[in-house]
């Protein structure tokens, strides 16, 4: 599949928790505790399909990079995963 226009790349909403969730789980990541941890989401859009999320954990002015997860159907898309590292 290839993509020739922008991502749309933003900070999650609230309507994004489920579908993240479950990208997550299909990438055996941890999903459980994303509210109660407070990871700063960020997603990756084409059109309206997500095609990708990232997670930040803050300490202080450090953060732990908890998860980034591209669909599968987009995973020998390097720039997916390169955009939502870049995001930030």
């Amino acid at each position: 599949m290839i993509i020739d226009r922008p991502l749309n790349i933003r900070h999650a909403a609230l309507e994004d928790l489920s579908p993240i969730a479950e990208l997550l789980a299909q990438n055996a990541l941890p999903y459980t505790d994303l509210i109660q941890s407070k990871v700063e989401l960020i997603v990756a859009y084409d059109q309206d399909m997500m095609m990708g999320c990232a997670g930040l954990q803050r300490y202080g002015q450090d953060a732990l990079l908890r998860s980034v997860a591209v669909k599968k159907i987009f995973k020998s898309k390097a720039s997916v995963a390169y955009c939502l590292m870049r995001s930030k």
